[in-house]
């Protein structure tokens, strides 16, 4: 497959691309120039609890000025409301970054990246090419240019069909997840490509749900999951923290 001036080829995970697939998770989740981490925080910005906080810092400035005389009741009380208002501004942005990029961190605790050949059914030929052997599946894309050097890991997608994840889990139904494309290599199709591996595989060991769950401020994923016919059936807020402006999509896609 061609991207611009450079190929890449979507195929099954390798033990040796272990390494790599945890280092890309981890830095477009949380680290890289365009994470999820840096798509909410940018998001957070023109949501409902940030603009409260831009109405309630200016009101309470201009009643301030309103009310004159800096030593009165009222004005220390309007001084009092901007200020409460950009702490919980401050506070909220905290909360936001140490959520997400909690995601990122997880990679070293969570079952499946302690074993992805296991978890997700790779198995190995007598020649050494890999292939999925059951339900599940696990698939990156790999770069074959030769200036940046063939066997760059520049995107990643599972299918698992162990996962208990969704309210519509059954033996036919599978999650996809670990979904991660290199920033450098967005808006090129690669992550497409990835998921058109995933949906020929799910057809091929004869699965009718595939579910997954995305954050809701990253537009872009949704937007490829909704165009190749995912529906949204659920949406749930941050566990444990309602003020905190964090949620995520369910999706379902039927075959």
């Amino acid at each position: 497959m061609m991207s611009g001036s450079l190929d890449y080829r979507i195929r099954p995970f390798r033990d040796e691309d272990g390494e790599q697939v945890k280092a890309l998770y981890h830095d477009e989740v949380g680290y890289s120039p365009m994470s999820m981490h840096r798509f909410i925080m940018r998001s957070s910005l023109t949501r409902p609890n940030s603009i409260m906080c831009y109405i309630v810092f200016g009101v309470g400035i201009a009643l301030a000025f309103v009310f004159g005389n800096p030593r009165s009741i009222r004005a220390a009380a309007a001084f009092a409301m901007s200020i409460a208002s950009v702490l919980f501004f401050v506070v909220h942005r905290w909360q936001l970054s140490v959520v997400t990029r909690s995601f990122a961190k997880s990679i070293a605790t969570d079952p499946d990246f302690r074993g992805l050949s296991e978890w997700y059914g790779i198995s190995r030929h007598s020649d050494g090419a890999t292939y999925c052997s059951g339900k599940s599946g696990f698939w990156v894309a790999e770069l074959l240019d030769r200036e940046l050097g063939t066997g760059v890991i520049v995107g990643c997608v599972g299918l698992d069909a162990n996962s208990k994840q969704g309210t519509h889990h059954h033996h036919r139904t599978a999650q996809l997840r670990r979904m991660a494309v290199s920033w450098k290599m967005r808006r090129q199709g690669v992550g497409r490509s990835l998921i058109e591996s995933l949906l020929e595989h799910a057809k091929e060991v004869k699965l009718e749900v595939i579910e997954l769950q995305t954050n809701g401020h990253c537009c872009s994923a949704v937007g490829i999951y909704e165009t190749l016919g995912w529906v949204a059936y659920e949406t749930q807020g941050a566990s444990g923290k309602p003020w905190v402006d964090l949620w995520s999509i369910r999706y379902r896609l039927e075959l």
